[in-house]
């Protein structure tokens, strides 16, 4: 166990109760250290299998890339690094608090109910830390950049406009994809509050806004305004590392879609799980009905279940009667 101790205006000390030592601590050194500590970058992602009318025409990618800059407005401090929007999923790398990159998620899931309302199955996401492997973070960023090439798009995955992967090491002189409309012709970019009110909800499709200075081109929100390029881009340090981290993808996308995997979890017939829900129920607390358990009881019901059983969270909020959304800060 762990305290911390204000020693005056400009010190503070941490005391490790195991080691019986005191750690002592700067005032802006202690900030710092501990806000990079809660910093972390994560993987988010759809479940493409119940989703797959996702995506059926180029107004639904449109508005689904205009969710990410929504979204990305509303949570200034989920930082996004890059993203990919396929036909039945989207993959996300984002930067930031636990919470904020949560919220996120929970508002995409929110937008899109309401603009596919007739969407045959639910979106699930699956959210999940990277961690501090910087070889993993790299296969994790190409994977993500280079989504439409791998799935047979007949594009360049620097050319592929429902991505923010035309951003990254790209000369000034290249014209954007977003910029050209369907005739082949530059478009130029405008400001968001230049445009009329009725129009700027339909371009967003949501009585959500975005700032009046970012711009806009063929009623695209323009990655440029949200996505941090240099935090991208640092990942690779130089073109060359980037060039090869997007060229030999076989077995790093091995590696990646081994941990997707992992921590999606396993949907179990609902009878089984019940059985399983009620039994471990009774281990921990003596009584198999998780509906007499408290908030906090479910919820550590939920994180043994995952451990144990690697349960999907959708299943998970079904047997401890707890939304999704609350359930993805805790797990």
């Amino acid at each position: 166990m762990r305290i911390l101790l204000c020693v005056n205006e400009e010190m503070y000390a941490e005391y490790n109760f195991k080691e019986k030592i005191f750690t002592f601590f700067n005032v802006v050194h202690w900030v710092n250290l501990h806000i990079c500590q809660m910093i972390k970058d994560f993987h988010i992602f759809s479940d493409g299998a119940s989703a797959a009318d996702l995506h059926t025409c180029r107004e639904d990618f449109r508005l689904s890339m205009n969710r990410v800059g929504i979204c990305a407005a509303s949570y200034p401090d989920c930082h996004i690094i890059v993203f990919t929007i396929m036909d039945t999923h989207l993959h996300i790398m984002a930067r930031g608090e636990k919470e904020d990159c949560v919220g996120f998620v929970n508002l995409y899931e929110k937008l899109t109910k309401y603009h596919r309302r007739g969407l045959s199955t639910k979106l699930e996401f699956t959210i999940y830390e990277v961690g501090d492997d910087n070889e993993y973070r790299r296969n994790l960023a190409a994977y993500i950049a280079v989504q439409a090439t791998k799935d047979f798009k007949n594009v360049m995955f620097y050319d592929y406009e429902w991505s923010s992967a035309p951003l990254y090491f790209r000369s000034g002189k290249v014209i954007p994809v977003w910029n050209i409309d369907s005739n082949g012709l530059y478009t130029p970019p405008v400001r968001f509050g230049d445009i009329p009110t009725l129009e700027r909800r339909r371009i967003l499709g949501s009585r959500y806004t975005i700032p009046d200075n970012w711009l806009v081109a063929n009623d695209i929100v323009l990655p440029n305004n949200y996505v941090d390029v240099p935090g991208f881009e640092q990942i690779f340090r130089t073109h060359n590392a980037y060039r090869v981290f997007t060229s030999s993808i076989t077995s790093r996308n091995d590696v990646v879609q081994r941990t997707m995997l992992s921590v999606a979890g396993t949907n179990y017939e609902e009878e089984e799980m019940r059985e399983i829900c009620s039994s471990v129920c009774k281990e921990l607390f003596g009584k198999s009905d998780v509906r007499t358990l408290s908030a906090q009881g479910r919820i550590y019901l939920a994180q043994e279940l995952r451990r144990r059983y690697a349960v999907g969270i959708s299943q998970l909020s079904r047997r401890v009667h707890l939304p999704e959304s609350e359930l993805r800060k805790y797990l």
